[in-house]
């Protein structure tokens, strides 16, 4: 199992109950199923959705648009939320 943790820093995900302050365990060799929320990379930035084919959707009580699956690229699988 190949896994890091990583300070959350994002709001994306907020209404899921992952927050600002949490830790999160991401696998990077586990492959995304449906419904998962998965860490990304965008151009020069990092951030959190989960996955929902051809989407990525935001949780949050901001506005934050869908990604299209297609310009991002999956660092890994949430496993824990610390």
């Amino acid at each position: 199992m190949n896994v890091f943790e990583i300070p959350v820093v994002w709001e994306t995900m907020n209404l899921y109950g992952i927050k600002v302050g949490n830790s999160i365990v991401v696998d990077v060799e586990e492959k995304p199923r449906e419904g998962d929320v998965v860490m990304i990379k965008d151009m020069n930035s990092f951030n959190i959705f989960e996955y929902q084919p051809p989407y990525l959707i935001a949780r949050s009580t901001y506005q934050t648009p869908n990604v299209d699956l297609g310009l991002v690229d999956i660092i890994g699988v949430v496993i824990r939320v610390k």
